[in-house]
């Protein structure tokens, strides 16, 4: 499964642990924004804030938006204009993959954290109160993807012998 995990900057660590996790769950992320961040701290003022510079990283972003299955926003506690761009970059994927009739790749909206109650709540699929409730979700999704027999169109097995011990 392809996922994009997006969060704010200013949580760095908490968006990491999320894509370190998904990525050894075995877990495709479509776009790793925070090493950018991580290089941008590293470039000069000029550098960083190079019109050049940040519109290919915009691009980056939405390109992983574009090749995603999942989209997980950890909603930030404090306001991020670039998490909440990407937000809703997402729900106009999603409206753009149902106009394309593009079904079998519909785009999941997912959002987590404690304030999940605000106007974003209305545009995701699903919402979380807790990281650990999104990820354990988005893993058990991602076997029951994985099993042979949901893959062959069947109805899901009351326990997928893949996930078996």
């Amino acid at each position: 499964m392809k996922i994009y995990i997006a969060g704010a900057s200013a949580e760095l660590a908490r968006c990491k642990e999320a894509i370190t996790i998904a990525r050894e769950a075995g877990l495709e992320i479509t776009q790793d924004w925070t090493l950018v961040v991580e290089m941008a701290a590293s470039l000069t003022p000029e550098a960083a804030s190079d019109p050049a510079f940040l519109k290919r990283c915009a691009a980056e972003d939405m390109q992983g938006i574009e090749a995603a299955d999942v989209f997980w926003l950890l909603l930030p506690e404090a306001e991020s204009q670039g998490a909440l761009f990407e937000f809703g970059y997402a729900v106009r994927e999603r409206g753009q993959r149902y106009t394309d009739d593009d079904l079998d790749r519909a785009l999941e909206i997912l959002i987590s954290g404690p304030r999940v109650k605000t106007v974003l709540w209305t545009q995701a699929d699903r919402k979380f109160t807790s990281d650990a409730e999104a990820l354990a979700y988005i893993l058990d999704r991602a076997v029951m993807e994985s099993c042979c027999a949901c893959n062959a169109g069947e109805p899901f097995p009351a326990v997928c012998e893949k996930a078996k011990p």
